[in-house]
């Protein structure tokens, strides 16, 4: 079997400023800009008003007792989230942690549905199955203690296969 390597271009890559970092094979070193997570949740605490919901647009793997789930919970998604942040503060001897058992219940509604998502791995040379859970969680209004958490993981993402981009949600406030 011959194999077709398939040929990419970088065209460009832009800052949060939407000026160039790279484009036409130039690298644009001034505008480099280096932010933390932090820089990212004071950021968008000034653009959200309210958060009243996060809405999945890359599936959801969420493993609970062993097993893939699409039934989520408050806790459930604080202690994903948790795992998440600690998983990329290892480095930076930083824990991220919140009592799960003393937080009430912040979701009012889960409107979640499991999807099927394949890729191709080159390394087991065949095709594997990504599916996990879309949707949108509505919450209540006593979220402020989650807050911080749930603006850091939509730019980190969360749940299982992060590295392919799962897990990416976008908050909504109405």
């Amino acid at each position: 079997m011959v194999k077709k390597r398939l040929k990419f271009n970088l065209i460009e890559v832009l800052n949060e400023e939407k000026k160039p970092i790279f484009k036409d094979g130039v690298l644009y070193k001034q505008n480099i800009k280096v932010s933390t997570v932090y820089d990212y949740i004071q950021k968008r605490k000034q653009e959200l008003n309210t958060i009243n919901a996060i809405e999945f647009i890359l599936p959801l793997r969420f493993v609970k007792h062993g097993k893939l789930t699409d039934e989520i919970n408050s806790r459930d998604l604080l202690i994903g989230m948790q795992r998440r942040l600690a998983i990329l503060n290892a480095v930076n001897n930083k824990i991220v942690e919140i009592d799960v058992d003393n937080v009430d219940n912040f979701i009012k509604n889960s409107n979640l549905y499991w999807t099927e998502n394949q890729r191709y791995s080159n390394r087991q040379k065949t095709k594997m199955s990504l599916g996990g859970v879309l949707g949108r969680i509505e919450f209540n209004e006593n979220i402020d203690v989650v807050k911080d958490l749930l603006i850091a993981c939509e730019l980190v993402h969360i749940g299982k296969n992060t590295t392919f981009g799962l897990g990416k949600y976008e908050i909504k406030e109405g």
